[in-house]
């Protein structure tokens, strides 16, 4: 007799069933999750207004209409054609490229277009960011406080202007350099970033900075590194000097090269252009700009010690720069961060093996561990979350520049009269005028501060301002008309003026004109 309890039950087994695998491009990611919070967060404010707003500053309407003159005269500018100031004289429109982009995406979707595709932009500069900082090492919670403290700092400078494009192409090229693989496609980079914006310049001048480093570090080296670092000084010196050839394929040759050194080193500019001036260090935007600075200035100093010579004087020429301008402390981010983002790591793992089993640090670098993969992986559900936004009609994306940033009603209302005169404005407003006046309107100064120079700034600020001379400055120039935010000096002058009639003094902006002699002679006392 057998015993039942030898007896042993055989269970049916389970059907396979077929695991579903999504591809790599479809799984969403952290990545994703940072840009798609990153685009609503742009062009949520845009669309509401806000003070992050992208469309802050009306020289992108300018760019525009530089870009609706090339379309319709099919050439580029090269004498001025928007002001009485310096009509005809030579003007270097340097961004021309960007102008024809920004004018055919307001053809096709308006400033909802031009919003949607710089949102896009900077988007894709924090991703290059994020994985150049993972594949330098960085675990996700490192990539994470950097990006945040590198969104703080650059977010005063998201606007849609051409210099997102010295943003995007500045982390691109550092990435590549730093994998030293393709460098030879810096080279077409910088022919298209030459026609986009001033900012080419940035790259040979941080190859070249890499290329003296190594030269520099080569006495620090065994005879074998020696070698190594003078061959790698050779290359990049080579880079840097196809990139600044292939530079001169615009539209001005190297004379736009010759400008751009003369505009960028003149102290007047940095009298009258506010991001031309050193960084305040004023406020929560300030804190951050001052967190920047000093982290980078240790960085260059710890790298140094370290013989990292290249990469320290690189750091320390954008920390120079954005020292002396605080248009550069973005550029600065972009060259920092991913330095930065080794040296954290390290630091961190150092905490990490000190703690205790079960202390809060190995918990959040177990963490941080888990989704460094998903932090250096994007998929397509960004351009999905772009494409959604420019599907929708729910959002109320502007058709015009903030008001009462920018004289909108008052331009509605006397668009004729400003249109048939002589106008006298902030360079601020001046941009807006001629985008919405264009192509009949003529301003007095706009935002292209490099084409007017020393002289005309000068005037403008002695009128703005009020000073003596400034009757000289308005006859000089046939001045009919003035318009300007109510608390200008000069409007104080003009409400006192029997020879100027004020059309409207309004809460943000007031508008007068000149008399002529036949209505002060008919005016009742």
């Amino acid at each position: 007799m057998s015993d039942v309890s030898a007896i042993t039950t055989v269970q049916p087994a389970e059907p396979k069933t077929a695991r579903l695998r999504v591809p790599a491009w479809l799984r969403p990611s952290l990545l994703d999750c940072l840009c798609i919070a990153l685009l609503i967060w742009l062009v949520a404010f845009t669309a509401g207004g806000g003070s992050a707003g992208l469309l802050q500053d009306a020289g992108t309407g300018c760019h525009v209409r530089v870009g609706d003159f090339i379309l319709h005269r099919h050439a580029v500018p090269r004498i001025d054609v928007f002001s009485f100031t310096r009509s005809g004289q030579p003007w270097y429109a340097w961004e021309w490229l960007s102008g024809v982009l920004f004018a055919a995406l307001n053809l096709i979707g308006g400033l909802k277009a031009i919003v949607l595709f710089s949102a896009a932009l900077i988007t894709a500069t924090i991703a290059v960011l994020v994985r150049h900082m993972v594949w330098r090492g960085a675990n996700a919670l490192v990539v994470l406080f950097l990006v945040h403290v590198g969104i703080a700092v650059s977010s005063l400078h998201f606007l849609a202007r051409p210099h997102l494009f010295t943003f995007f192409f500045m982390a691109v090229s550092l990435y590549v350099i730093d994998r030293d693989r393709r460098v030879y496609l810096l080279v077409p980079l910088s022919a298209v970033w030459a026609n986009l914006h001033g900012g080419f310049i940035a790259l040979p001048a941080s190859l070249l900075c890499l290329s003296v480093g190594h030269v520099c570090g080569a006495a620090l080296q065994p005879a074998t590194g020696r070698q190594v670092a003078l061959r790698r000084a050779r290359r990049y010196a080579t880079v840097a000097g196809a990139c600044l050839l292939a530079s001169g394929l615009n539209p001005y040759g190297f004379a736009e090269h010759l400008h751009i050194a003369r505009y960028m080193n003149a102290a007047w500019i940095r009298q009258i252009v506010l991001e031309f001036q050193g960084p305040r260090f004023e406020g929560m935007p300030g804190l951050y700009a001052e967190v920047l600075v000093l982290g980078a200035a240790m960085l260059a100093l710890r790298l140094a010690m370290r013989g990292d010579i290249p990469r320290a004087l690189l750091l320390g020429l954008w920390l120079h720069a954005g020292l002396q301008s605080v248009r550069h402390l973005p550029v600065l981010a972009v060259v920092a961060l991913p330095l930065a983002a080794g040296e954290l790591e390290e630091a961190w793992q150092w905490l990490v093996r000190s703690a205790q089993s079960g202390a809060l640090r190995r918990t959040l670098d177990s963490i941080a561990s888990d989704y460094t993969e998903a932090i250096g992986r994007i998929s397509v559900w960004p351009a999905i979350a772009l494409a959604l936004f420019a599907a929708t009609n729910a959002l109320p994306f502007p058709t015009d520049f903030p008001e009462p940033r920018y004289p909108v009603s008052m331009v509605t209302r006397y668009a004729a009269l400003l249109a048939n005169s002589r106008v006298f404005s902030t360079d601020s407003t001046g941009d807006y005028l001629t985008w919405r006046l264009y192509p009949y309107g003529r301003v007095f100064i706009d935002g292209r501060s490099d084409m007017y120079g020393p002289r005309l700034a000068d005037e403008y600020m002695t009128a703005l301002n009020g000073a003596r001379g400034w009757e000289a400055v308005l006859h000089r120039y046939s001045v009919n008309t003035v318009l300007l935010p109510p608390d200008a000096a000069l409007c104080s002058l003009l409400r006192r003026d029997a020879r100027w009639k004020t059309i409207e003094d309004g809460r943000d902006f007031s508008l007068f004109q000149r008399r002529r002699f036949t209505d002060i002679d008919t005016e009742a006392p």
